[in-house]
Order: structure tokens, then C-alpha cells, then sequence
């Protein structure tokens, strides 16, 4: 709904990624692009190529189809993302119950693109072997979709945890993290910034325990004060 055929077109020839329109058209060009990236073990333009096979129909040549990706295609492709944004902003709904105490509700999370290797030197990737190069995609996401939305890249092998970003915003929300960014500094920062986080927990990790909100019933094991490595095996219980 968001990215119909008037909308791609209208898009397209205002970046000049189409000055005539044959066989490839932008609307079917951008859906390959979009479907075709993620499809299969791996990522090229090969492969992409024969996803607008499918989706359009036509076969065309390969030099025609590779023309296509220029700096003004960019330009396109960047603006489509801006409508996506803007069409999804204010589209949510606020938190409901216990949820209602936090200003906003984050996801904090990221993804590796894979590249050709041509490009390591630029953006390096993780693993010299095996993703020689490839970008970062750093997303913080407000889960409701009615407030602060970021993007950010980086190169692959940049950590997650330097790549986000703490400021007075914090104030008031509840930010979702995975594993990745386990870091008892950040957690910290989090907390004087007057914020709040649900992560999971490393088994290596001994936390102590400082509060229980939940009453049980019968003789329960007290665990307030103590270390959780201590008690979790004598736990029966499956909420902490």
C-alpha cells in the first residue's frame, strides 16, 4: 500500500533513474529489488535478475538489467524509504496495562549485510573468511510505531554496543536488548539517564538479587539479598 505503482514511478522519475520506460519498469524493478535481496543463500544481481523474472514476467538482457544501477537509482531507492517512514509514523498504538508507566517502548537491534569482497576496505566485515566485507544496520525502533525512529551504518565489524547511542531521550523508556549489547556500563548509563531495559541474562553472569515483586505461596526460598548464582539451583519457581 505504501509503495504502489503512482508512488514508484512519481519516485523514479523525480531521482532520473528512469528517463524511458520499456521493458524494466520501476515499480517491478523496485519490488525485486525489495523480494529479491533477501531470497536465496546469496545476495546478486544475478540472482535479483531472475527474481523480476518472476515477478515481472519479462526477460531481459543482462546488460540492460545491470545499467540500471546507478547513483540516480540510489536516489530513488532513498526516497522510498522516506515514504515508508513517513507513511508508518503515527501509525501505532500506545501501550496498554503495566506498559503505560514507560514514555516510549525501544527495540534496539542489528543486522549484517554481506557484500562483495571487492569492498573490505571500506566496509570491513567481521570475519576475514567468511564475510571479508559487509555492513551494519543499527535500528532503533519504537515498538508501538508512534515515536523516534533511527537508522544507522557502519561497517560489519563494528560491535553493536559502539554503535549505540545514549542521550537524554532515555528518560522515561523502556529499551528492549539483546545479548549484544550486554555491557554492565551501559546498563549503568541507562539507569542515571533515568531509563529503563528488559535484556536476557548471560549464564555466566552473578547478579544480586536487591527486590522480589512476586509472592509465593508456602516456604518459599528467600532470595532477597542474594546472589543468584547461589539460589538458581534451588529454584522451583519459573519467574524470578
Amino acid at each position: 500500500k505504501l509503495l504502489s505503482p503512482p508512488v514508484v514511478n512519481e519516485m523514479a522519475r523525480k531521482a532520473g533513474a528512469f528517463v524511458r520506460v520499456r521493458r524494466i519498469t520501476p515499480y517491478a524493478f523496485a519490488w525485486s529489488l525489495i523480494l529479491g535481496f533477501g531470497a536465496g543463500p546469496s545476495r546478486g544481481i544475478a540472482g535479483i535478475r531472475r527474481v523480476f523474472k518472476r515477478v515481472s514476467g519479462q526477460d531481459v538482457e543482462e546488460s540492460s538489467f545491470y545499467d540500471r544501477f546507478t547513483p540516480e537509482l540510489v536516489v530513488m531507492l532513498r526516497g522510498l524509504i522516506d515514504t515508508v517512514l513517513c507513511g508508518t509514523w503515527g501509525a501505532g498504538r500506545a501501550a496498554e496495562g503495566r506498559l503505560r508507566r514507560f514514555r516510549d517502548i525501544m527495540a534496539v537491534d542489528s543486522t549484517i549485510c554481506r557484500l562483495h569482497q571487492m569492498l573490505a576496505r571500506v566496509w570491513p566485515g567481521p570475519r576475514t573468511n567468511h564475510s571479508p566485507a559487509a555492513l551494519k544496520a543499527h535500528l532503533l525502533m519504537n515498538v508501538t510505531g508512534t515515536g523516534k525512529q533511527h537508522v544507522r551504518l557502519t561497517a560489519g565489524k563494528v560491535h553493536d554496543r559502539k554503535a549505540f547511542r545514549l542521550g537524554d531521550w532515555v528518560k522515561g523508556h523502556l529499551l528492549l536488548l539483546d545479548l549484544g549489547y550486554f555491557d554492565y556500563r551501559l546498563f549503568a548509563r541507562i539507569d542515571h539517564l533515568g531509563g529503563y531495559f528488559i535484556t536476557r541474562v548471560k549464564k555466566s553472569s552473578s547478579l544480586l538479587v536487591v527486590d522480589s515483586h512476586i509472592n509465593h505461596r508456602g516456604r518459599a526460598i528467600p532470595v532477597v539479598g542474594q546472589w543468584l548464582s547461589d539460589v538458581a539451583g534451588s529454584l522451583k519457581r519459573q519467574i524470578l
